[in-house]
C-alpha cells in the first residue's frame, strides 16, 4: 500500500479522510507550526495522524509477509493495541547506534603475511540477531483506528456542543442593552483577562450540556458550585447572566476576543477550517467594501456580529461525507447562508435582523453566473475585512 493511497483512504474518526493538497505540498522549516506534528482528525494535526496511520500499518504487513515468506507462525507474535504501544513494541533503529555495532560484533579481522588484513562476517549469526532484536521481539498493532489525537481548547466548544447544550437548556439572547454594556466593561479588561473568562466558559458548557439546570437560576452561581472562582471580568455579565444565557454570552465574549486578535493581524478563527478561509479576489474586496462604506458603525458592528454568529453556529458544522443528505456547506452563497441564519438561529425566539443589515445582505453578489460570487468559503476572510472597515471607521470617529 503507497503512501499516496493511505491519504486517500484513511479512516479517522469513523470517516474516510483526505489531507488537503496545500499540506502535502508544506515544506517543514523552523516556522513550520507544531500543529502538524500533533496528531487531530482535521487540518494540519491529520497529516501526522495519516503518517502514524500509515507507519502502524507497514509494521503489521511487513511481520505478516517475513512470518510468511518464512514459512513462520504470525500467531506467536505478541501482539499490542495501539494505546499501550511503546518504542520496544516498533520495528525501529539508529544505523549507528543500533546496526553498525551488531556487524562488528560478527565481524572476523585475520591477517596473513604478504596478503594484508582479511574480513570475513558471521552471516548466519548476525541475521539470528537481526531477526531477534527487530522482528520477533516486536508486536502486530491493532487498533488503528484509535490512535489518540489531541482537541483543542478552541474546539471544545463548536456548534454541535451548542446544539447539545440547547437540548438540554434552551438559550436566550441577552438583552441588547446588557450586551452592549458588559461588551464595554470588557474592553477595560486585559486581554488575558478575556481569555481567561472564556476558558473557564468553557468548562461551564462541558458541565452544563451535561448535567442541565434551571435556565433561570443564575449563571455565576452554577459555576461557583462547580468550584470556578471569579468567573467573568464584567460585573453586568456577573448580575445578569443566567443560564439560559450562556450560549449568548460565550459567543459576545468569543467576538470580543477575535475582535482583539484581528487587530494585532493574529488568527481570529482559530478552530474554523480552511475551508471557509477562501481568499477573497481584489474584485470581491471592491464590492465588499463598496457595500459597507455607506454605512455607520453600528451598522457595520451588526453585519460583523451577525456573521460572527453565523460562522459559530451554522457553516462551520462538522458533517459527514457518507450522509445521504451531505451538502457542501463551503460551495453555498453567503447571502443565503446569513438570511437564512434567521430561521435556524438556535437561540429562542425568531431572530430578527434590522432593515438596514437585510438590505446589506441583499447586496452580496450571489447569482450562479457572477465571477464575484461570494461564497461561505469566503466567510472567515469576509469577515475579517468587515471587521477592518468597523474598526477605522470608529477611529475616524474618535
Amino acid at each position: 500500500m503507497s503512501f499516496y493511497y493511505t491519504i486517500v483512504t484513511c479512516p479517522a474518526d469513523g470517516n474516510l479522510v483526505m489531507i488537503d493538497k496545500a499540506y502535502c505540498r508544506s515544506k517543514f522549516t523552523d516556522d513550520t507550526p507544531v500543529s502538524y506534528l500533533i496528531p487531530t482528525y482535521q487540518d494540519a494535526g491529520l497529516c501526522s495522524y495519516v503518517l502514524l496511520f500509515f507507519l502502524l500499518e507497514k509494521q503489521d504487513l511487513f511481520l505478516q509477509s517475513y512470518c510468511s515468506q518464512r514459512k513462520l507462525k504470525a500467531e506467536n507474535l505478541p501482539t499490542v493495541h495501539v494505546k499501550d504501544i511503546s518504542s520496544a513494541h516498533l520495528i525501529s533503529y539508529h544505523p549507528d547506534k543500533d546496526l553498525l555495532p551488531m556487524v562488528l560484533a560478527n565481524c572476523n579481522y585475520s591477517f596473513k603475511v604478504g596478503q594484508g588484513t582479511e574480513i570475513e562476517y558471521n552471516y548466519a549469526n548476525l541475521e539470528r540477531q537481526l531477526m531477534d532484536r527487530f522482528l520477533f521481539s516486536k508486536s502486530f498493532i491493532k487498533g488503528y483506528g484509535e490512535i489518540e489525537t489531541i482537541i483543542y481548547r478552541s474546539e471544545s466548544t463548536n456548534a454541535i456542543v451548542f446544539k447539545t447544550l440547547c437540548d438540554k437548556i434552551p438559550q436566550e439572547r441577552l438583552h441588547h442593552a446588557v450586551q452592549s454594556q458588559i461588551c464595554g466593561e470588557l474592553r477595560t479588561k486585559s486581554f488575558p483577562e478575556l481569555c481567561e473568562s472564556l476558558d473557564k466558559l468553557d468548562i461551564a458548557i462541558s458541565f452544563l450540556k451535561s448535567v442541565g439546570s434551571d435556565p433561570e437560576s443564575s449563571l455565576v452561581d452554577f459555576m461557583s458550585n462547580i468550584k470556578i472562582d471569579n468567573p467573568f471580568p464584567s460585573p453586568k455579565a456577573k448580575q445578569s447572566s443566567k443560564c439560559k444565557h450562556t450560549m449568548s454570552l460565550w459567543i459576545l465574549f468569543a467576538l470580543e476576543r477575535a475582535r482583539t486578535l484581528a487587530k494585532y493581524e493574529k488568527k481570529a478563527f482559530e478552530s474554523i477550517g480552511e475551508t471557509f478561509r477562501t481568499t477573497l479576489t481584489e474584485d470581491q474586496t471592491k464590492i465588499i467594501e463598496d457595500i459597507l462604506k455607506s454605512l455607520t458603525v453600528e451598522q457595520i458592528s451588526e453585519v460583523v456580529e451577525l456573521l460572527f454568529e453565523c460562522i459559530v453556529l451554522k457553516i462551520d458544522v462538522p458533517q459527514n461525507p457518507e450522509d445521504e443528505d451531505y451538502f457542501d456547506m463551503s460551495k453555498m452563497n453567503l447571502r443565503d447562508a446569513l438570511i437564512g441564519y434567521q430561521d435556524s438561529c438556535p437561540f429562542e425566539g425568531k431572530q430578527q435582523i434590522e432593515e438596514t443589515t437585510m438590505h446589506v445582505l441583499g447586496q452580496i453578489p450571489s447569482d450562479l453566473e457572477d465571477p464575484n460570487r461570494i461564497l461561505t468559503a469566503h466567510s472567515v476572510e469576509f469577515w475579517i475585512l468587515a471587521n477592518k472597515i468597523c474598526t477605522n471607521k470608529q477611529q475616524r470617529r474618535h
